[in-house]
């Protein structure tokens, strides 16, 4: 089986179209359609636009996951865990 992705910008009948000529050249073909979603809500999209926006200033900061791992255990050692 060989897989193809195609992403392009089409109304209904041109992906129609699309799809009739596909399943000409191969009748057991699969054809999948979707329009491109966000899961994210636009209070979080607008968000995560100011975190790329902030990460290409240099105004990220990125830590290890040794150094996640440091951090955290202090935090729960202060709480008593």
């Amino acid at each position: 089986m060989t897989l193809i992705n195609i992403q392009i910008q089409a109304d209904k009948t041109t992906l129609e179209a699309l799809k009739a000529l596909l399943f000409k050249i191969d009748s057991t073909a699969i054809f999948e359609s979707y329009d491109k979603q966000s899961n994210l809500s636009q209070i979080d999209q607008k968000k995560l636009g100011e975190i790329i926006q902030a990460d290409k200033r240099g105004k990220v900061k990125y830590q290890s996951i040794g150094e996640f791992d440091i951090e955290m255990r202090g935090y729960l050692k202060n709480l008593g865990a």
